[in-house]
């Protein structure tokens, strides 16, 4: 239960930071969709980082 209620928490923090939305409104989504979110955001940043490799080389 520790563990699922911290994975829940980092789900808020991280959606809640890259999208600015309430605690309330992230809790209203599904886990469903807030893990379609979350994935979003994964893709995003890892092209971000390879971008940023491709720069460097």
């Amino acid at each position: 239960m520790k563990d699922r209620n911290a994975r829940l928490l980092d789900e808020v923090h991280t959606l809640a930071k890259v999208y600015h939305w309430s605690e309330a409104v992230i809790l209203g989504l599904s886990g469903a969709r807030r893990q379609a979110y979350l994935l979003r955001i994964e893709r995003d940043r890892d092209a971000a980082l390879l971008e940023v490799l491709r720069e460097g080389y």
